[in-house]
């Protein structure tokens, strides 16, 4: 009822679209296009075919709508996005055309989580990125309807579109990418939105053995913090899997389960879920306390999960203050997030499963302290306002 009667104002994403936020090396899959104002033609001379020339001459053959005749990298006949987990080129995720890469956004169709994330461990697995045929690694095997907005904070540019259609104004620099929430967004169907960081292969626990078969979970860029400003927005509808981690104030309202990742020290974040309730934590960037604070509610009708991201161990710390709530409508059935390292280790005997094996130190805290900062964001969509209050005087 609460997310019927808000989709109306919000803003709408596209159906089972993914998106992927980071650094790509890219050179467009779509022929030229004659509605795009960065569409160019080229004649190549026959003799070398690093000559082209007379780009305004109507005659000339298509090709690709980012050729670029001053790169030497370039090949108008080539079609490639590589994603990677860092600004530069590295040993175990090298450059496969150029060492220049592109900073900003991927979209594609997918409407699954698991899908995605095996198609993009295979992309950095099988074969290798730094082995044998890693030379020949192309996302767009796995999907081949990719289209690439390359960041520009001009207002006129093309990376305007892609703003729009997310509903967010994205700010990137040296060492950080941070997209801002501009409105409250409705998701109809199905939504991912992740960083280009590496793939990580699921362990049985901290410094154990990989799973067999691969289970694949996302991690972060390296040397790049990126994140997801909420600033006093919410989101509500169907699936969400939230790769990038939230910051500030703001909520997540959802009839599926929410898959979200918490990796920065002052989160104020509402998230109801008519079905589970499941955090990843991720190790605070250097930046940061080292410690990770989630201040608010978390109510899963059926379950709520709290479990690592990351296996990098050190100071970590976990402080939650405000109220965790969830009612079990399905008994014995809490599962792993598919943003989690170690998911053999969540009980799914338990209702609240919270599994601690890269944290130093866990806090938590019920009490109403967590709710003050989220006054502006309830009103009077908040049903179940009530019954919080009444839970959190028992617990107090």
């Amino acid at each position: 009822a609460i997310i019927d009667a808000r989709k109306g104002a919000c803003h709408a994403l596209p159906s089972d679209k993914f998106y992927l936020v980071g650094y790509f090396e890219y050179d467009p899959h779509n022929p030229y296009d004659p509605t795009d104002p960065d569409g160019r033609r080229y004649r190549i001379d026959p003799t070398d075919p690093n000559v082209r020339t007379d780009p305004n001459d109507p005659n000339c053959p298509p090709y690709n709508i980012c050729d670029d005749p001053d790169d030497p990298n370039d090949d108008p006949n080539a079609m490639y996005c590589i994603p990677h987990s860092s600004p530069a080129s590295t040993s175990s995720d090298p450059s496969v055309h150029t060492s220049s890469y592109k900073t900003g956004i991927a979209r594609f169709s997918e409407a699954d989580c698991t899908a995605f994330l095996n198609n993009y461990g295979n992309f950095y697995y099988n074969p290798s990125a730094s082995g044998a045929g890693g030379e020949n690694r192309n996302f767009y095997n796995y999907y081949s309807d990719i289209r690439f907005w390359k960041y520009n904070n001009d207002p006129n540019a093309l990376f305007q579109e892609i703003e729009d259609e997310l509903g967010m104004t994205v700010v990137a620099g040296s060492g950080a990418i941070t997209l801002t929430l501009d409105k409250d967004l409705y998701i109809p169907s199905n939504t991912g939105l992740f960083e280009t960081g590496w793939i990580g292969q699921a362990e049985d626990m901290p410094g154990g053995t990989f799973l067999s078969p691969s289970v694949y979970y996302p991690q972060g860029i390296n040397n790049t913090t990126v994140k997801l400003q909420l600033a006093n927005h919410k989101i509500y509808g169907n699936k969400l899997w939230l790769g990038i981690a939230p910051d500030g104030t703001g909520g997540i309202l959802s009839t599926e389960t929410i898959d979200f990742i918490h990796s920065f020290d002052d989160l104020k974040m509402i998230a109801l879920s008519e079905k589970s309730v499941r955090m990843a934590y991720r190790k605070p960037p250097a930046s940061s306390s080292g410690t990770m604070v989630y201040r608010g509610i978390m109510y899963g009708k059926d379950d709520i999960v709290i479990q690592s991201n990351s296996n990098a161990s050190g100071s970590n710390n976990f402080k939650f203050y405000g109220t965790m709530l969830c009612r079990d409508i399905v008994p014995d059935n809490c599962e792993s997030s598919p943003m989690g390292c170690y998911p053999l280790l969540i009980d799914n005997t338990r209702n609240i499963s919270i599994e601690t094996g890269t944290l130093n130190d866990v806090l938590i805290v019920h009490t109403t302290d967590g709710r003050e900062p989220l006054i502006n964001l309830r009103g009077k969509d908040y049903t179940i306002k009530r019954m919080l209050t009444e839970e959190l005087t028992l617990m107090n």
